[in-house]
């Protein structure tokens, strides 16, 4: 009896351990997987947090899937309507914060600067870059667009875009550059910055109602895209892919949405 005891005692002590040891491989595999779905609710550009997979990440991101004026969008003047629209740029130096969001360069421009389109005011709050173009400018991509956000008192959104292309070095990049935080981190600097520096000579542009081009997608928003690029050295393109990887939303459906194009 005292062996058969034994016996029965040992195995249950071997069943114990292996219980022991399999809780301590599955614990840290859950919590990987719960790492997982953690990391998959930040939104990205890559793997499972890509733009194909925006709409099931949050409820708040439904439109990157399901609107009907998203962005960006391919623009052609062929197909474009002709227009007089009226637009006003109104900016000055000014300091501001630079923000490495881990997905692009963000400038916070302090207040003051502010455009006009259609005799609707639009103070400019930041603009940041994205690495290639998200818009294409008669079917072709550019190696970078820039985007100035505005605001107006009714806090609608107003998004010019600017393609950049290779060409001579721009002196307001490589300021800008040059003061790339850490990510996550931002800095301020007293250094000036004129944005209209950053403006093509010819401001022919686009004209569409579209959408932000990151999650959660929202509409409503005014795009105004210069039709002409400004240039960047070939080493400035680079130094910003080297921080930034592809951060570009993919191309939308146009829908039954007109394009207007103003010289």
């Amino acid at each position: 009896m005292d062996r058969l005891v034994r016996q029965t005692l040992s195995y249950l002590i071997s069943i114990l351990f292996a219980v022991v040891f399999l809780l301590a491989i599955i614990h840290p595999t859950l919590a990987a997987s719960q790492q997982d779905v953690n990391t998959a609710r930040q939104w990205g550009y890559e793997g499972v947090t890509d733009p194909s997979h925006w709409a099931a990440l949050e409820a708040d991101f439904a439109l990157c899937s399901t609107g009907q004026s998203q962005s960006p969008i391919n623009l052609r003047s062929e197909a474009a309507i002709a227009h007089n629209e009226t637009l006003n740029i109104d900016y000055h130096p000014s300091p501001f914060n630079a923000v490495n969001t881990g997905r692009t360069l963000q400038m916070n421009y302090a207040s003051g600067s502010q455009i006009s389109l259609d005799n609707e005011n639009y103070k400019l709050v930041q603009f940041h870059f994205h690495a290639p173009s998200e818009h294409l400018i008669e079917s072709k991509t550019s190696e970078m667009e820039l985007h100035l956000v505005h605001k107006n008192a009714n806090n609608q959104l107003a998004v010019i875009g600017v393609m950049i292309e290779p060409g001579s070095p721009n002196e307001t990049l490589e300021e800008l550059w040059d003061h790339i935080p850490t990510v996550g981190t931002k800095q301020s600097l007293d250094l000036p910055v004129d944005a209209s520096r950053l403006l093509p000579d010819d401001l022919s542009f686009y004209h569409y109602q579209g959408s932000l081009t990151t999650p959660p997608c929202s509409e409503s928003v005014n795009w105004v895209v210069m039709k002409h690029p400004i240039q960047a050295s070939s080493p400035q393109i680079e130094t910003f892919k080297s921080y930034f990887h592809t951060n570009a939303r993919p191309l939308q459906a146009l829908h039954d949405r007109a394009v207007q194009f103003s010289q």
